[in-house]
């Protein structure tokens, strides 16, 4: 497997943001060649806590869109934040 090979097969792990390389020679006159990554992080459980008895723990989750195993993002954090906030309104209803 060549080099750009390597990026490519870790980039289609969907585990990593951003992927750099840097290669350098050594004091023996080889090359050593290091991957820097950034993860990308992924929706894991999500649970309600201290919520009233309506709307109920899982209509909270439901309405949040929130899927397990999901890309995180904060486009999808903030969408879920206002679902949830108009959810909790008096007489709230999901737009």
């Amino acid at each position: 497997m060549n080099f750009r090979e390597s990026v490519q097969a870790l980039y289609a792990t969907g585990r990593f943001a951003d992927i750099r390389a840097e290669a350098g020679r050594t004091a023996d006159g080889k090359v050593a060649l290091s991957f820097h990554t950034r993860p990308n992080y992924f929706i894991g459980d999500v649970s309600v806590e201290g919520n009233p008895s309506h709307p109920s723990a899982g209509q909270v989750v439901n309405s949040s869109k929130l899927n397990l195993g999901e890309l995180f993002s904060r486009e999808n954090m903030d969408r879920a934040v206002e679902i949830v906030r108009q959810l909790m309104q008096p007489g709230g209803e999901r737009k």
